[in-house]
């Protein structure tokens, strides 16, 4: 009992130096609003920022009306399909936009559907009844993209509300 107390003090030092070795906008995050830690471990637990750059877990983007690159980690796990950032959180809307819109993932969307799991959104491949049944195809077809509605709707009422707080906080 004693070396799993240990084992687990010495993991949680290394995820607490990997956070303080992120850039600002990244380390100053709370868990209950991007999932690091579970990024963190899905990525191989990197020991530093440098690292979880390597890896992908990290990478840069320039944004143009900041006139900066800012870094950011994946929205979604690539080994589950299970998004890091609640559903309900500010910007979660842009991955799900993203996913529905785009032409480059035609071939992903009508492999996977968008589920409900707890806290998250999930992107889980279709079985080959729900690929191939068209009935079955087309209630899941359905439901994902009732989904896609409210998960976009849930996330775009949370940035409202956000924008909301901060013209009030600013008078």
């Amino acid at each position: 009992m004693a070396k799993l107390d240990g084992d687990k003090k010495l993991l949680q030092g290394r995820y607490k130096a990997f956070k303080k070795s992120l850039p600002e906008n990244l380390a100053k995050g709370k868990e209950r609003d991007y999932s690091m830690r579970r990024n963190w471990r899905e990525s191989g637990k990197p020991k530093d920022f440098k690292e979880a750059v390597s890896r992908d877990m990290i990478s840069p983007v320039y944004h143009p009306e900041k006139n900066k690159t800012i870094y950011h980690a994946g929205s979604t796990s690539p080994k589950t399909g299970k998004m890091y950032k609640p559903k309900k959180h500010e910007s979660s809307y842009k991955e799900l936009e993203g996913v529905r819109n785009s032409p480059e993932s035609k071939e992903y969307k009508e492999n996977t559907k968008l589920v409900s799991r707890g806290r998250y959104w999930k992107f889980k491949e279709k079985s080959k009844r729900e690929k191939n049944n068209p009935k079955v195809a087309e209630r899941v077809n359905k439901r994902t993209e009732k989904n896609y509605d409210k998960g976009i709707s849930m996330s775009k009422k949370t940035e409202e509300k956000n924008k909301a707080k901060k013209v009030t906080l600013k008078k």
